[in-house]
């Protein structure tokens, strides 16, 4: 497998091509401050539907983030940051208390933040919809870029019914290995 190849399945898993560059973003509280920069993502389906992003992913969950335990990236200059999330209720997938989700973007080694398609960094202490493919590799779920942590304020929310009802009706997509 080329590492072009390697960069795409483990970044999205249904990615077809990655390029970064410079922009001007605010940081707000979610952000680092400083240099930040881009990665844009090609998919193979619309990862603005929900209904596809719920059929491409095998675990969806609504979880408060913990804590970050670590920044590891299998792909050269894009970081990826692991975070420890508390499970509220799952959607789809087992039904575990903890589990740790990949989430493609964070501080490179000069301090820039890459952020993949503009998703905010996870911020401990909030809550989302997590949507992802889970990797037995390193026992995480790479999360959807921007529609797989959807931030929300309790299961209650209305996008968090809005995910039970894609995930009850799903789009067929294209499903790569991890």
């Amino acid at each position: 497998m080329n590492i072009q190849r390697t960069t795409l399945v483990i970044a999205l898993a249904a990615a077809t091509s990655l390029t970064a560059s410079a922009c001007s973003q605010g940081s707000g509280e979610d952000q680092a401050s400083g240099p930040t920069k881009t990665a844009h993502l090609s998919h193979s389906f619309d990862v603005t539907d929900q209904r596809a992003v719920a059929g491409w992913s095998d675990r969806i969950f609504v979880g408060t983030v913990e804590a970050k335990t670590g920044s590891k990236s299998r792909v050269k200059d894009l970081p990826a940051g692991q975070w420890k999330v508390r499970v509220k209720e799952t959607i789809k997938g087992p039904q575990l208390q903890v589990q740790t989700v990949s989430q493609t973007g964070g501080k490179d080694a000069d301090g820039t933040v890459i952020l993949m398609d503009g998703d905010p960094i996870l911020v401990k202490g909030k809550t989302y919809i997590f949507a992802g493919r889970y990797d037995p590799r390193t026992d995480t779920v790479v999360v959807v870029s921007k529609y797989g942590d959807v931030p929300v304020s309790d299961v209650a929310d209305t996008k968090v019914n809005a995910m039970k009802a894609s995930a009850k009706n799903p789009k067929a997509v294209h499903k790569p290995a991890i």
